[in-house]
């Protein structure tokens, strides 16, 4: 902080150096200023829409003065700018007009009114043509999410420079572990025994096209830039002018995709994330983890510290199968196949980036006789693969790890020219073989180099890079496979069916008695001879479990093969979706024995290849996922399974459809007992149980601020560390930029070490009694609501369904026409909640619970407060649930349900959703005592959400007056010139859709 205070001081000195401030006043006085008698509506007269807790987060605890809010003036300045330079005065005024109102009826009341809006379009639109009208509002809501994207932007860029300044992440974790008196050997013990994983999941890849993510980050750094120390005026034009184009390039660019993502596309988007951010990024955690321990500590306690790494990296884009019938055995290699060039192609930029900064000659470092040996021999084979020498036999006599270097470049160059998961015959040489070979290489010049006393280089370089091939081996990211539980189970049939003749009228019982004996059976099925069965297959289980079984026994051929030629890391989890009974987990079990992945060797010892992870996500699974385990950890062959993989199981927690079935509280109580269950069963049967948590970008999704996330488990439930899926919204808005992905891993890392350091206290039978009693009284109000009989038309009609025209991932958006909720996938049922403001994922049934549960006793209020203020879980509860009401704008949520084309029963289910609402609002005010979002720890959101609340208000309302139009087209015959408008409104909806998406934070 006091450098910062230093740099200010500086460039006040500097009398020719413009303030940021400076900088936005002669921007914005070279445009029309927007006054408010230029309002077609007088502001006073309009009648507010105000709704309890709307308006919440006080206006007065947000700083407009600050840092954060002087450089969204700025970047909205020269927004501001370009439009007036490309769209000419009038729409320039519109656009403030529309922002302007938005800003003048938020500060007013806290509310917003479509008749101000509407009175502002119809000036604007009277006249012109309908084309005309259609482009007009697609430039609005391109300009408003410009504006958002700058907002963020400048967030993000404060937020980085807050952590750093601050010292964040594991340094101020080590200090506080060490200031409580915690010992070296028992924190290096924790750090030893925690996994962390992060899953790339196959969920949205983000609405936004990667280029335009880079231009995100040209942003980023120029930002970063005009705020250095010591700029001299001309050094700060030219940073300006740079600053001017990118927003220009921004407004001149496609923001979304131009047609649907195939699984490559995806999986490319994804691999960008680690040659711009991750690679250079996750290792910086190891550094900064042993300096704090070094300086909290005082000693170097390196050799504590085993050398696995910290945190490692896992996708399913490519792999999962789950409801993507364009995920195959074929792409899923290709997928492999991108993944090992990307991390060779990596490391050896680097190497050769590195070897002319080791430099070391032999007039002043005697290399060792292995480093010598291994040099003659990497030349030796040169020669007999046929490449040139070039000049690297004389400078190996002169500065042998430099040349080391470079010949570890080529070998990997080498390496590359040979296609994984393919067998080349003869064997090819000058290559590498496996990540053991290229660290024993590395290791060669670790040793020579320290022998000699050069340690330096070898702490800043070389252990660095050998850390990054302990993350990142030749596989880059674990890629876990994906299926339903239905198509697994369906697939054993098949094979039960062919091999043992398989009753078709078998109970569960018989079936596992069934799949046990095959398991254990030392006969195997051949695959091929699913060919000649395939008549016999298809009419027991027809077309479509046919195709997907032998899906299934490719996709697990390909990991076989992964295994051989990028390691046993490359693919390792067998994940069931929708697991239901220990049935399903058989049934995986014997698909691996299938592919030779479970097996007995020749001396009859049990071998294992890949993890079995049940999928938990329903509210039926969660309450009978212990029950299920426990049957699973007694049966004779999945016991052998385990006991083949360490003891270890390895299980996934669904938070989207728990969610979906049972709401917010119900949700993330039973995943709660859930954790405390399977602990229970794990230890009953010496299992070691560790927890992947498959949570989305939203709160609504198991989404939460990192600390309050981690903090809010079950005590002991992250012992082993934990596996996360990190969804598209979240690749996009946390390793996009190095600065703020380094953030992310520190605070999820720090998170879970002092989880696993700090002691935790149990909760009190009365706690876990009012949360079983809140649980049961919400649940009921929330099937209420999505069993109304209406419910489903009120979905499909008043939030829009139009999220569907965005080009998101490569996976079908519904499993099928919507009749139910358990129809529609969690992540269209929360984007298109998100898009109508009315966020219910996140509260609804909490309101009801709550007050009924006070009115049961007097001194339930005590209990609650105390509950809030001493039990983590119950504490984030409850501060999710102030975001998510503070985000919902009933008041906007109103004009939606002109979308209805029954407006009786959606105003009923409305007048219901608000009622909730207001109740919850009341009652969480009441435990915590303060407005929404009032404490000091949530100044940052409360001030995020003011900041974006002029862009984000006028977007609702251009979305709205588009749907009408566009619904109103889709319904009558349409002539050619028509369904060009109709393709029209498509565009302009989705650039709607995309703002609002940005403002919010979340596309589901």
């Amino acid at each position: 902080m006091e450098a910062a205070k230093a740099c200010n001081q500086h460039n006040e000195n500097q009398a020719t150096v413009l303030t940021h401030q400076d900088i936005f006043r002669q921007i914005r006085d070279q445009l029309p200023r927007v006054r408010e008698q230029d309002i077609p509506v007088t502001l006073e007269t309009l009648p507010a829409v105000k709704r309890e807790g709307n308006g919440a987060v006080a206006t007065k605890t947000v700083r407009k003065d600050s840092a954060l809010a002087v450089d969204v003036r700025l970047l909205g300045a020269m927004l501001g700018r370009v439009i007036y330079d490309h769209k000419g005065e009038a729409f320039f005024r519109f656009i403030e007009n529309l922002r302007f109102t938005a800003k003048r009826t938020r500060e007013k009341d806290g509310s917003v009114n479509r008749q101000a809006f509407g009175a502002i379009v119809r000036e604007s639109l009277d006249h012109l043509s309908p084309e005309e009208r259609i482009q007009w509002l697609d430039d609005a809501a391109v300009a408003f999410q410009l504006f958002l994207t700058l907002t963020g932007i400048a967030e993000g860029y404060h937020q980085s420079l807050q952590f750093i300044q601050d010292e964040k992440g594991v340094y101020s974790a080590v200090r506080e572990l060490q200031a409580g008196g915690e010992p070296l050997d028992d924190l290096t013990e924790v750090i030893n025994r925690m996994q962390v994983r992060l899953v790339a999941t196959a969920h949205p890849t983000k609405i936004l096209r990667h280029i335009i993510l880079r231009h995100h980050r040209g942003i980023f750094h120029l930002l970063s830039q005009l705020h250095r120390c010591g700029l001299s005026e001309a050094s700060q034009q030219e940073i300006l002018d740079e600053l001017m184009e990118k927003i220009e390039m921004l407004w001149a660019s496609e923001f979304s995709r131009w047609q649907t993502p195939t699984v490559i596309d995806e999986a490319r988007h994804v691999l960008s994330y680690f040659r711009h951010t991750l690679y250079h990024t996750v290792v910086r955690l190891d550094s900064r983890l042993h300096r704090s321990l070094q300086s909290g500590y005082g000693e170097c306690p390196l050799s504590r510290i085993s050398e696995k790494p910290l945190i490692t990296f896992g996708s399913w884009v490519g792999s999962d199968m789950d409801g993507n019938p364009n995920v195959n055995a074929d792409s899923f290699s290709e997928i492999l196949g991108l993944q090992f060039q990307t991390i060779l192609q990596l490391y050896a930029d680097e190497l050769v980036e590195m070897a002319p900064k080791i430099t070391h000659s032999v007039y002043r470092f005697e290399p060792s006789d292995v480093l010598k040996a291994s040099l003659t021999q990497d030349l030796d084979e040169m020669v007999e693969a046929g490449l040139p020498l070039r000049d690297f036999r004389a400078g190996s006599r002169r500065e042998p790890i430099r040349v080391k270097l470079l010949l570890m470049a080529e070998r990997l160059q080498h390496t590359l020219a040979y296609p994984p998961l393919t067998h080349v015959t003869p064997e090819p040489l000058f290559v590498y073989h496996s990540p053991k070979e290229l660290l024993a290489d590395v290791q060669l010049m670790i040793d020579s180099l320290t022998g000699a006393g050069y340690e330096r280089s070898v702490h800043l370089w070389l252990e660095t890079f050998a850390r990054k091939v302990r993350i990142f081996g030749f596989h880059l990211a674990a890629m876990d496979l994906r299926e339903d539980a239905e198509n697994i189970s369906a697939a054993a049939d098949i094979i039960l069916a062919v091999s043992h003749g398989r009753d078709e009228d078998m109970d569960e019982a018989d079936s596992v008695s069934a799949l046990t004996a095959a398991i254990l059976s030392p006969t195997v099925v051949q695959p091929r001879k699913l060919d000649f069965m395939k008549d016999k297959a298809l009419k027991l289980f027809g077309e479509q479990k046919g195709w997907c079984t032998q899906r299934l026994l490719d996709m697990l051929m390909v990991v076989r093969q992964a295994h051989e030629f990028l390691g046993p890391e490359s693919s390792k989890n067998l994940i069931i979706s929708m697991t239901s009974s220990l049935q399903d987990m058989l049934s995986a079990l014997l698909l691996l024995k299938t592919r030779g992945l479970f097996f007995q060797d020749v001396d009859e010892a049990c071998v294992s290849d890949m993890d079995i992870v049940p999928l938990f996500e329903t509210i039926d699974a969660l309450d009978r996922a212990a029950a299920i385990m426990d049957e699973a950890f007694s049966n004779e062959a999945y016991r052998l399974h385990l006991q083949c993989r360490g003891n270890q199981q390895l299980i996934l927690l669904g938070y989207s459809d728990s969610n979906k079935d049972g709401g917010y509280f119900t949700s993330n109580w039973l995943l709660y007992k859930c954790q405390q269950e399977l602990m229970a069963v794990g230890e009953k049967h010496g299992v070691a149980v560790r927890f992947f948590h498959g949570r989305g970008g939203n709160i609504g999704r198991g989404g939460a601020p990192t600390h309050r996330a981690v903090q809010a488990l079950p005590p002991g439930s992250a012992r082993f560390g934990q596996d996360l899926t990190e969804q598209g919204e979240v690749l996009s808005r946390y390793y996009n930029i190095a600065e703020i992905a380094q953030a992310h891993l520190e605070n999820i890392y720090s998170a879970l070490l002092k989880k696993n350091v700090c002691p935790e206290t149990p909760a009190r039978d009365a706690w876990v009694e009012a949360a079983e009693w809140l649980s049961a009284h919400s649940f009921r109000k929330y099937r209420a609501f999505i069993e109304h009989e209406h419910f489903i038309e009120y979905f499909e009609n008043v939030t829009p369904h139009e999220v569907e025209l965005v080009k998101i991932g490569s996976r079908p958006s519904k499993r099928r026409q919507a009749s139910s909720i358990r129809d529609l996938r969690a992540i269209p049922w929360v984007f298109r909640w998100f898009q109508s403001r009315q966020i219910v994922p996140g509260w609804y049934g909490m309101g009801t619970a709550l007050e009924r549960f006070l009115d049961e006793n007097p001194g339930n209020e005590a209990l609650l407060k105390d509950m809030f203020g001493r039990w983590p879980f119950f504490g984030s509860l409850i501060n999710n649930c102030e975001i998510t009401l503070s985000q919902t704008d009933l008041g906007i949520a109103r004009h939606y349900m002109g979308l209805a084309e029954d407006q009786a029963s959606a105003s009923a289910i409305l007048a219901d959703i608000e009622a909730e609402f207001d109740l919850t609002v009341r009652m969480v005010r009441k435990i915590t005592g303060a407005p929404l979002l009032s404490k000091p720890e949530d100044e940052p959101l409360a001030h995020s959400i003011f900041l974006k609340s002029p862009y984000l208000d006028p977007l609702n309302f251009i979305q709205l007056y588009l749907l009408e139009d566009y619904r109103d087209l889709l319904e009558r015959e349409r002539t050619a010139d028509e369904q060009i408008t109709l393709e029209n409104y498509q565009r302009a909806i989705v650039s709607s859709i995309e703002g609002i998406a940005i403002g919010l934070g979340t596309s589901g």
